[in-house]
């Protein structure tokens, strides 16, 4: 016997992320679910779902029986639920990686359709990975099509290549992009009855239809569903858990930086007027009639210059949230979680800087403070490279934890550190966190979230490259990189403590760039011979070890080779030899079975 649920939708606005996990798990725990049924936990990132993991287990003393996940997959199993699984497939057939494959196989056909131009001049090189790259960028092009902009396409089916514009007249396709359109179309084409009742935006309006019908559904929905620390979201992702609300209840607790309605202090804003505006006004002034040129005089800068995604999100949330009636529906006595402390004179720089962010305070009511020399909490770094950002903040790191702070002093658990690229940082990450031992002063614990499979598998980036080995360029980096992926280190006989001998012997004999003069032929490249090839080189240290710094034909040897590290010389012949195989082997067309037996 499960305990009833009252179903509906609960915002919770608050400034602090901690206070709203706080207010998440005392709901969660006041109103349990049935010992074997599952939290639905909705999060923006994989990063983010492993944090709440933590922080319930931390609250709760474990963390069971919770489904923590985003929202694209809840999206879909939601769809199936409400209509059932005959109606709603697997997987959707214009999902990005269906529909990268279906432009790879229908785009050649089309260059010679009037319109196409772009994309032909694009393809006419000749080059084969350009269709695939192509391909690729136009299925998540369409695919983010089909989350943000339903009515464009729904326009481009139906013959009208117009963009609609939401509070503005309708503007006509570019005729540069005039492509685009054709390309939907063709592409519905290909598609049977089936196949195109299963493009997104048609399930998701079935599967509105069906929640707000007040019929019966296909199967049991989630009855409960936590929407948790986003501050942008999808709006089929919104109108689904607004639907839902009618068949289960629907907590979403939003990071909002601030108290009052600041919908107004940036461009934009006469999209986003509605009738309804859950927070009040700051001294009852209503920003909207003001011009943007006077706005530095009543709200705060930093709100307005970084706060335009979460405004969207905030705003469009009004449409949906009914403050009033979820208060009146729940007994809450409050549903805005911000914080009403008074400001210590001593407060640190970064409070004071949420505090007034939180207030919307313009920065001509700033009262006059004098800074504390001492307050680190907002630091500014300059580094030259990305190493060098890395090592800046393991250095700042590990003062911070060594530094005691009172009762709790700070823990690694405690510290989240944000990048915009992650792909692009986590060399460097692993390279500095994890230059040290687990019983080292200096070490760190340390882990990286949200890496695509390219970033976190070193296989996957080797198999990458040598499936485009006949466009290489073969740098010596690249061969060290390959010789360091342990897999292919293990391959070939080698430890990985003596790949630094074998790649200083490598760079001491002049390899520099290409596997031999063949390659280079291939590679449009003839005029450069044989010179700094990978072949040059092994040929120079091969003859070191036999002929010692006696030349030979004309070759300078590389004396350097001896003694029972002279094997490593046969490691980078073995190499070589497996390399000039595979990409003989790899210009051949082949099927993708035969691709995946090259593979392996």
């Amino acid at each position: 016997m499960t305990s009833p649920l009252p179903p509906g939708l609960i915002a919770l606005h608050g400034n602090r992320t901690e206070t709203l996990t706080d207010t998440v798990f005392a709901w969660l725990q006041q109103q349990p679910l049935a010992p074997l049924e599952d939290e639905v936990i909705l999060v923006q990132s994989n990063g983010m779902a492993e944090w709440f993991k933590m922080a319930q287990a931390r609250s709760g003393g474990v963390c069971a029986a919770t489904r923590v996940e985003l929202p694209a997959r809840f999206l879909w199993r939601t769809y199936r639920q409400v209509l059932g699984r005959e109606q709603v497939p697997a997987q959707s057939p214009m999902d990005k990686t269906a529909l990268t494959w279906r432009l790879m196989r229908h785009l050649p056909d089309l260059l010679a359709v009037p319109g196409f131009e772009p994309v032909a001049g694009f393809l006419r090189s000749g080059e084969p990975d350009r269709l695939l790259q192509l391909a690729s960028r136009l299925a998540d092009l369409f695919d983010q099509y089909q989350v943000y902009r339903p009515d464009w396409l729904a326009d481009w089916s139906a013959s009208r290549d117009l963009l609609v514009a939401p509070g503005r007249p309708s503007l006509a396709v570019p005729p540069d992009q005039h492509w685009q359109p054709l390309l939907w179309r063709a592409v519905l084409e290909t598609l049977d009855e089936r196949e195109r009742s299963a493009i997104r935006p048609h399930i998701h309006q079935r599967a509105l239809d069906a929640l707000l019908g007040g019929g019966a559904l296909a199967q049991p929905v989630a009855r409960r569903v936590v929407l948790f620390g986003m501050t942008h979201v999808p709006l089929p992702v919104l109108q689904t858990l607004a639907a839902l609300a009618s068949h289960a209840q629907v907590l979403l607790a939003i990071p909002n930086p601030c108290r009052f309605h600041w919908a107004d202090i940036m461009d934009g804003r006469e999209l986003l007027r509605m009738e309804r505006r859950r927070q009040p006004l700051r001294g009852g002034r209503d920003l909207s009639v003001l011009p943007l040129a006077d706005m530095h005089a009543h709200a705060h800068p930093l709100l307005a210059a970084w706060g335009r995604q979460g405004r969207d999100f905030v705003r469009q949330l009004d449409e949906f949230d009914d403050a009033q009636q979820t208060q009146q529906r729940f007994a809450l006595p409050r549903i805005d979680l911000f914080e009403d402390d008074e400001e210590a004179p001593e407060a640190a720089l970064l409070t004071q800087v949420h505090n007034r962010i939180r207030d919307l305070v313009p920065l001509a009511e700033h009262p006059a403070r004098q800074g504390d020399p001492a307050d680190r909490s907002v630091v500014f770094h300059v580094a030259h490279s990305a190493l060098r950002e890395v090592e800046v903040l393991h250095d700042q790191l590990l003062h911070m934890l060594a530094e005691p702070r009172g009762d709790m002093p700070l823990q690694p658990r405690d510290v989240v550190v944000m990048v915009p690229d992650i792909d692009t940082m986590t060399p460097a990450i692993r390279a500095v966190f994890g230059q040290y031992g687990r019983h080292d002063a200096r070490y760190i614990p340390f882990d990286i979230a949200d890496l695509s499979a390219h970033a976190s598998s070193p296989l996957v980036t080797a198999l990458e490259w040598l499936l485009r080995l006949p466009q290489q360029r073969c740098r010596l980096s690249e061969l060290r990189d390959l010789l360091g992926v342990p897999a292919v280190a293990a391959r070939l006989g080698v430890a990985l403590d003596a790949l630094p001998r074998l790649t200083q012997w490598m760079a001491g004999a002049g390899i520099r760039w290409g596997l031999n003069a063949t390659q280079r032929v291939d590679l449009g490249l003839a005029a450069c011979g044989e010179q700094n090839t990978s072949a040059f080189g092994l040929r120079r240290m091969l003859l070191g070890y036999a002929n010692g710094t006696a030349g030979f034909s004309g070759i300078a040897p590389y004396g350097e080779i001896g003694g029972l590290e002279a094997e490593l010389a046969g490691v980078l012949a073995s190499l070589l030899h497996r390399l000039e195989q595979w990409r003989a082997q790899a210009q051949l067309p082949a099927t993708p079975l035969q691709w995946a037996q090259r593979g392996r």
